[in-house]
């Protein structure tokens, strides 16, 4: 995947005192998803975004809130302050990355490289251990802090399984033990068999690689080993930068 992959940490009651203070804003909150519905074309019930049911979800439901819906709040603040909003959020600029800290956006992480095998693995990690069945359907945008730490020892387990089983040498990898990811957590059973039917999958399909492809993922782009242990490595820095951390994570890949 061609994208940045930004990682959040999010501050929910001093995001949700900011939105609702309408001072130093240009247009309120409600005003710009309306123009920004119209200027995006959202006019069918499936895309069309609603300012009331944003702040609604924000307040009572934090973790319901779409990837489109953070980014709507995002790119709200960034255009009253940005000297040219139509460039998207501009991370660099020192006055956007005050106000975003304002609002309890807190970026402790952009991924600007191997980003599709972090998202590969998201991806399958929340629809197969939140599932319908449970009754837990979630968003792909934010995580508790039990979930991010839960989801770091899944890269790191799977994909260290893959490298393991395939027999590469790897640089960063880590000794992660099942028992350290299925003992501290409720989800064990479906983790457990997450990992051994995912690694499965990417062992039976390296027989028909060149060497150092591991597997390609659902977007046709094909993965390397040193892809797999890269993501090792990145997702435990990250461990040690949310170490103690008590705010949701919110993941977002750039538009």
């Amino acid at each position: 995947m061609g994208c940045d992959v930004y990682l959040f940490k999010v501050n929910q009651n001093q995001l949700i005192g900011k939105m609702a203070d309408k001072r130093n804003f240009e247009i309120p909150f409600t005003e710009y998803v309306e123009q920004n519905n119209i200027k995006e074309q959202r006019t069918a019930s499936w895309s069309k975004l609603n300012a009331e049911v944003i702040i609604t979800k924000a307040k009572t439901n934090f973790y319901q809130l779409s990837r489109d819906e953070f980014w709507e709040i995002l790119l709200w603040i960034n255009y009253s302050i940005a000297d040219k909003p139509e460039w998207g959020l501009q991370f660099e600029n020192e006055k956007v990355e005050a106000k975003l800290n304002e609002f309890g956006f807190n970026l402790i992480e952009d991924f600007q490289d191997n980003t599709r095998v972090l998202l590969f693995a998201l991806g399958d990690f929340l629809h197969g251990v939140y599932n319908d069945s449970e009754d837990e359907t979630r968003t792909y945008a934010c995580l508790t802090t039990n979930e991010i730490d839960l989801f770091i020892n899944y890269v790191s387990y799977l994909y260290g399984t893959v490298l393991t089983r395939l027999d590469y040498e790897s640089v960063y990898r880590l000794d992660i033990t099942l028992s350290e990811i299925i003992d501290n957590n409720s989800k064990n059973i479906l983790l457990r068999d997450l990992v051994e039917s995912e690694s499965a999958l990417i062992i039976n399909t390296k027989s028909n690689k060149p060497d150092g492809i591991v597997f390609d993922n659902n977007s046709g782009r094909e993965i390397y080993s040193g892809d797999l242990d890269l993501a090792i490595y990145r997702c435990q820095q990250l461990k040690r930068l949310l170490k103690d951390n008590q705010y949701p994570i919110l993941i977002l890949d750039s538009q």
